[in-house]
């Protein structure tokens, strides 16, 4: 995979690494697209003794004369436009302002609590994700869930006011919490009970199939690998067969058969040909690249 991306790089000409922005997908993206971009900005910046700033799509031009106008200013914003445009790219007109040393100073200045407030953060994250598990509300979501869709199906309204009752802090970061009690095993803090509880009936899954997929496979393996169960394997074998009875994949059941290949490590032929009556190109995408990085 390293060895594919250094090749990609070179081939498309990009000197260094991308700014990462949320995802890597989209911070290579950004990349490719704004190389052309770049290169025409590197002359005009050698031409008019300016400097640059930029992170992903967000670009400062800094003039070290105080003294050019206005009207240069607009000229030079007219140039980046147009090149912009050359790339089917357009400038933002609503964000561009010209600003003076004293906003732009207190745009880039870093807030003095900023590390503070973030280490706050995630230290509220942890110490809820702990009290989901130890207070017992992470089974109790999950038995709900499974009681509403017997009811009524997957109910995403009723999905998010109980993970907001269950998971939130203040009403907010309710994918973090479910996140760190999966990726961080505090699902093993459970006694036996409680985790064959969460593997009893599987269903849940449907409401958020790629984060309670992830959970179901992770805590199945655990009790199959400490022989607390040993079903052969019946339970995972109940998510296959409604995943193969349905003859088209609703989005919902791609995100469950995808989530369960990479927990399977790609392994399943025939779930991936029912994912490519979907997506052709994503199949495509893991046999070529993700496929191979298991063996």
């Amino acid at each position: 995979m390293i060895e594919d991306l250094n090749y990609f790089f070179k081939f498309c000409n990009i000197e260094s690494l991308p700014q990462f922005h949320f995802s890597i997908a989209s911070s290579l993206l950004s990349q490719l697209y704004l190389t052309d971009f770049d290169n025409k900005v590197r002359d005009l910046l050698a031409r008019e003794e300016l400097q640059l700033i930029r992170y992903v799509d967000d670009m400062y031009l800094i003039f070290n004369d105080s003294r050019i106008d206005r009207k240069k200013k607009n000229s030079l914003l007219n140039e980046l436009s147009y090149y912009l445009w050359e790339d089917r790219l357009t400038l933002n007109t609503s964000k561009t302002k010209m600003l003076s040393p004293n906003e732009f100073k207190n745009i880039i200045e870093l807030p003095e609590h900023d590390y503070e407030v973030n280490f706050l953060s995630e230290k509220l994250v942890e110490d809820k994700a702990l009290e989901v598990v130890e207070n017992g509300h992470l089974n109790e979501l999950v038995n709900r869930l499974c009681t509403i869709e017997k009811k009524d199906g997957v109910d995403l309204e009723q999905y998010k006011k109980l993970s907001i009752k269950y998971l939130s802090i203040n009403e907010e970061d309710v994918n973090k919490v479910l996140r760190n009690i999966i990726y961080s095993n505090k699902w093993k803090k459970l006694d036996e009970t409680k985790m064959k509880e969460l593997v009893a009936n599987w269903k849940y899954i449907l409401f958020n199939p790629a984060e309670f997929t992830v959970l179901y496979i992770l805590v199945y393996r655990y009790l199959e690998e400490g022989r607390m169960i040993s079903d052969n394997g019946s339970k995972i074998k109940q998510i296959l067969n409604f995943l193969f009875k349905n003859n088209v994949f609703t989005f919902r059941d791609t995100l469950v058969a995808v989530s369960y290949l990479f927990q399977s490590k790609v392994k399943n032929q025939d779930l991936l040909n029912k994912i490519a009556l979907v997506n052709a190109d994503y199949v495509e995408y893991l046999e070529l690249f993700v496929k191979d990085s298991y063996k």
